[in-house]
């Protein structure tokens, strides 16, 4: 897995984008390994069957400003590729330079390719009394009831 990471929002879900690098592995994503459910790695691949998502989320991975994700990683001069689709090769979206597009690759020995896992939100500090006041007045509430 590679050091660095963003974050994206995507219809209403925020995202933590991360690279793995692959070899010898034509299939993997067409049996679901990757696709719509959470591997056992907890990785997955929201865009998958979507290009334009795919596409999204590798300008996301530019804009972001990632050294990783606006470097040209791949063969062919493509940066971490965004796999939507496997058929005789699998098809991908990534960063070339300039902008982003959508490729179709036969088998590869390696390529450096996006996952994601949903972010988990961080508890704010003031969230924190709030939820222990609110634990509190239910207490209370549920205390005065039973009298």
């Amino acid at each position: 897995m590679a050091a660095t990471s963003f974050q994206f929002t995507y219809s209403g879900t925020t995202y933590d984008i991360t690279t793995m690098t692959g070899s010898g592995y034509l299939g993997l994503f067409a049996n679901s390994e990757y696709q719509t459910s959470v591997n056992a790695g907890g990785y997955f691949m929201p865009w998958y069957g979507n290009q334009l998502a795919a596409e999204a989320f590798a300008a996301a991975g530019y804009n972001a400003g990632d050294t990783l994700f606006s470097s040209l990683v791949n063969d062919g001069g493509y940066g971490p590729a965004f796999i939507y689709a496997e058929i005789d090769g699998y098809d991908f979206a990534a960063w070339n330079g300039t902008s982003v597009e959508s490729v179709e690759f036969q088998f590869v020995p390696d390529i450096v390719y996006a996952v994601a896992t949903v972010a988990v939100p961080e508890i704010d500090g003031d969230l924190m009394p709030q939820a222990l006041a609110l634990t509190g007045a239910s207490v209370f509430f549920l205390r005065r009831r039973r009298k």
